[in-house]
């Protein structure tokens, strides 16, 4: 995928895309939650949701990306596999196609 910000609408800032992070597919009920842990700096487009932790984006200067104190301390403590295993998992599944 050719991503040039200049030729788009919306485009989003790089530090999204170029940090380790957490790709999730929009989701499907029927299907249930599938997502992967990426630390390749790969660039998405709007089929998928990027998870990324609040840390990464301390330098960012883009509206609405600013995290609070609490939120970059608990990215200190986060684990991006620790997520995606928990996200990936069969009782998460389970209990997302209940709702």
């Amino acid at each position: 995928m050719d991503y040039i910000p200049s030729e788009m609408h919306r485009p989003k800032f790089p530090q999204l895309f170029e940090n380790e992070k957490l790709l999730v597919r929009n989701i499907s009920t029927t299907e249930g939650i599938m997502a992967t842990y990426d630390d390749e700096h790969f660039y998405v487009n709007d089929t998928m949701s990027v998870l990324i932790l609040w840390k990464n984006l301390i330098n960012v200067e883009q509206r609405g990306v600013k995290g609070s104190d609490r939120q970059l301390q608990l990215s200190n403590e986060v684990d991006l596999k620790y997520l995606i295993a928990l996200i990936n998992s069969k009782l998460v599944n389970f209990y997302f196609k209940l709702i």
